[in-house]
């Protein structure tokens, strides 16, 4: 029986070999399902439309909290529940979700999620996406984050993530993600690129991330993979750092604004 005081907000963009297993798994829970969608041209909102009628268009703006507030000002609820066109919500955390809204002891709670990486589940990782709206806001272009004012709980309970089913996949968000960070950076510290930074970091943090916390050895071929191209995308973003604050007077064909909407 679904509650009456929960609303699920999904942003989605061509997801349409994904988004009916993640509504198929919220449709018991919730009462509202909000889908903010960014102009897809496939069958994400033919899917959709089996499920809600509540379908809005959001332009990009280079601001994935942006588009998550958006969401949730849609809703009716005041408690949302905020999840990912590629996640998929197990039955167990369906019924602690249920439980864990009717306690006044909390104001959001973290819930984990199990991360698909090339056909094999490994890498959880911990983020709130249940909370109440009036407590509650994205921020973040990218990686956004949600702030709460207000008591945090955590749930045993997980969702399934199917972040990156093939190599390709990833290397295209690479690109778009790292345009952000790196625009991210040079408003921040319009002069700070350093050259050597964009050896030093990416070879930082694959020994981190592989040798010294262990997060990816343990997986094999598929987790090495994975850990040097999360190095590379380390990589890019200060390489695109240090064009924006070094090289862009001296290139004429420069735009980043261009690059950014092409993706």
């Amino acid at each position: 029986m679904a509650m009456s005081n929960i609303s699920v907000c999904i942003i989605v963009k061509d997801e349409e070999n994904l988004i009916g297993q993640c509504l198929e798994s919220v449709k018991e829970l919730v009462d509202e399902i909000i889908i903010v969608d960014q102009n897809s041209t496939d069958k994400t909102l033919e899917i959709c439309r089996r499920y809600t009628d509540k379908i809005y268009q959001y332009d990009w703006d280079d601001s994935f909290a942006n588009k998550r507030n958006y969401a949730s000002s849609m809703a009716n609820n005041d408690w949302i529940f905020s999840i990912d066109a590629d996640q998929v919500v197990t039955t167990e955390l369906v019924t602690e979700i249920r439980n864990a809204v009717q306690s006044t002891r909390y104001d959001a709670y973290y819930i984990r999620r199990i991360n698909n990486i090339y056909g094999k589940f490994m890498w959880p990782e911990e983020h709130i996406w249940l909370y109440r709206k009036s407590k509650s806001n994205w921020v973040g272009r990218v990686h956004e984050q949600n702030q709460v004012n207000g008591k945090i709980g955590h749930l045993s309970g997980y969702m399934l993530h199917y972040a990156q089913p093939n190599i390709s996949h990833t290397i295209r968000g690479l690109n778009l993600y790292s345009d952000i960070d790196a625009t991210m950076l040079y408003e921040q510290h319009s002069h700070g690129a350093r050259l050597y930074n964009i050896i030093f970091l990416p070879f930082r943090d694959f020994v981190v991330n592989y040798f010294i916390g262990s997060r990816f050895i343990r997986w094999g071929a598929r987790g090495l993979i994975f850990c040097i191209l999360l190095s590379i995308y380390r990589f890019i973003v200060q390489s695109k750092y240090y064009e924006l604050c070094h090289l862009k007077g001296k290139n004429p064909y420069f735009d980043i604004k261009t690059r950014i909407i092409s993706n």
